[in-house]
């Protein structure tokens, strides 16, 4: 490993919420767009006649995917309803358990055929899914997202060393933001030559003093909606440009973990990227979480060994979400790093509140890297300053 790399004393985390202010929808607001999308989809490539029909269908799909999942409509996400779907197919006699919704349209019009076997629509919608989530979260601003992490990579970054960044999301944010600022020097995994830009570990582990103002050694640790696979030759992994769902032999480099479904840790690129986390988080002494819910088990994973193994460690999440100590999402939280009553007062302080918020990327993580020596006596609770 690069020891320049995983002996940084800052490291970055980010979930969707990071992403959220630059009009990427997460959540049940992606779940509106998915209902859209796929019932033009499927109205267009399957035939069928109402797409207006499907989506309502689609809709009562999600409802009984959150009642499967135990939350609330408006916390269920893409990996949850594809966990929902996984279990679906690998269980088949259950599909009939589903309402009527279903049952109706594979009894009339054009969907008949095509609902003959239930096996089949679902292995559709699955692929459906997968597709429009790589075309979506391709879309990404450069400029946008440049002024979006500039003011964070300048807190935490230092010239002439690289600051981890460590991503569950498949958008282009930070790789678009590099493209668009000359300021920000990006390491990704991938070597560029003549036949274009291929994953390689060594491109991390051999990775240079950088020079640049801004240094990112970036881990997608759920893979990216740019990545390739070859069907053929498994370990050859590239990088486009553009959105190539239907470039053949080739196919898309993301993963949807969830309990029943955890990231392949034994394949790169995921091997390289977890085992980056690990070593990083065990010796950094201040992670900043921006809007991750930690539903990834190996992720909460190796923050809980991080948090045992390396006492100085500290977590400052930002997250609207978490709206005090009792809150239930606090309280799992304490519960999945396993710290005690008497010690994630040390460990833990939350920004209670947006990543949109220019106020917290200049004034709360800068006012909480000032006073880190003064820890605690700072109050559990950072609002946006």
């Amino acid at each position: 490993m690069n020891l320049q790399i995983v002996n940084s004393k800052s490291v970055l985390f980010l979930g969707a919420g990071a992403s959220a202010p630059l009009g990427l929808r997460t959540g049940e607001s992606f779940l509106q767009h998915l209902t859209t999308r796929l019932g033009r989809l499927m109205t267009e490539e399957e035939r069928l006649e109402s797409g207006d029909q499907w989506s309502a269908a689609l809709r009562h799909l999600y409802a009984r995917a959150s009642q499967w999942r135990g939350v609330e409509l408006k916390d269920l996400d893409v990996e949850m309803l594809l966990d929902y779907l996984d279990y679906l197919i690998q269980a088949e006699d259950h599909l009939h358990q589903l309402s009527e919704r279903f049952a109706d349209l594979a009894r009339t019009g054009p969907a008949r055929d095509f609902h003959r076997n239930w096996l089949d629509w679902f292995l559709r919608l699955e692929v459906y899914i997968q597709r429009v989530v790589t075309e979506y979260y391709a879309q990404v601003d450069g400029e946008q997202a440049a002024n979006l992490y500039l003011p964070l990579l300048s807190v935490l970054g230092t010239r002439g060393q690289w600051l981890p960044v460590f991503t569950t999301n498949y958008d282009w944010a930070l790789e678009a933001a590099a493209e668009a600022s000359d300021s920000i020097n990006l390491c990704d995994g991938f070597r560029h030559g003549p036949q274009g830009a291929f994953w390689d570990r060594s491109a991390y582990d051999e990775a240079q003093t950088p020079t640049a103002e801004y240094n990112v050694a970036l881990f997608k640790l759920h893979g990216s909606t740019s990545w390739y696979q070859d069907s053929v030759s498994p370990h050859t992994i590239r990088k486009f440009p553009l959105p190539s769902m239907g470039l053949g032999g080739w196919r898309s480099v993301v993963a949807y973990p969830s309990e029943r479904r955890p990231v392949p840790l034994d394949v790169e690129p995921y091997a390289t990227a977890y085992a980056y986390l690990e070593e990083t988080l065990r010796n950094t002494t201040l992670c900043v979480a921006i809007g991750y819910s930690f539903r990834d088990p190996e992720v909460t994973k190796r923050f809980r060994i991080a948090l045992k193994a390396q006492p100085n460690l500290r977590i400052l999440l930002v997250d609207p979400g978490v709206s005090g100590v009792q809150s239930p999402k606090f309280q799992r939280l304490l519960e999945a790093f396993e710290l005690p009553e008497d010690e994630w007062n040390a460990r833990l302080r939350v920004v209670h509140g947006g990543f949109n918020d220019d106020s917290f990327a200049r004034g709360a993580v800068l006012h909480t890297l000032e006073g880190l020596h003064r820890w605690k006596q700072m109050p559990a609770w950072v609002e946006p300053l």
